[in-house]
C-alpha cells in the first residue's frame, strides 16, 4: 500500500472514531484495507503510550532548567 493510501486509511478510520467515539484500533483491525497490513503485534507497538512518552521527563527537565524554573 503506498504512503497516501495507508494515510486514507488511517484518517477515514481516525474521523471515524472520533465521530462515533469508538476506539481507533479496534477500526483498524475491523479494516478490510488495514486489517491484513499490520498483525496485533505490531498494532500493539503503533498503539504501545510507553514508546511515547519514554523520553517526557529528560524534557521536562530540560525545559524547567532552561526556564529556570525547579521542578517539583
Amino acid at each position: 500500500m503506498s504512503r497516501e493510501g495507508a494515510y486514507e486509511v488511517v484518517q477515514r478510520n481516525a474521523m471515524r472514531a472520533w465521530d462515533e467515539e469508538l476506539p481507533l484500533r479496534a477500526l483498524l483491525e475491523a479494516d478490510p484495507e488495514s486489517a491484513g497490513l499490520l498483525d496485533a503485534a505490531a498494532l500493539d507497538a503503533v498503539f504501545d503510550l510507553d514508546n511515547f512518552l519514554r523520553h517526557v521527563d529528560d524534557v521536562f527537565d530540560r525545559t524547567t532548567e532552561r526556564l529556570g524554573v525547579t521542578r517539583v
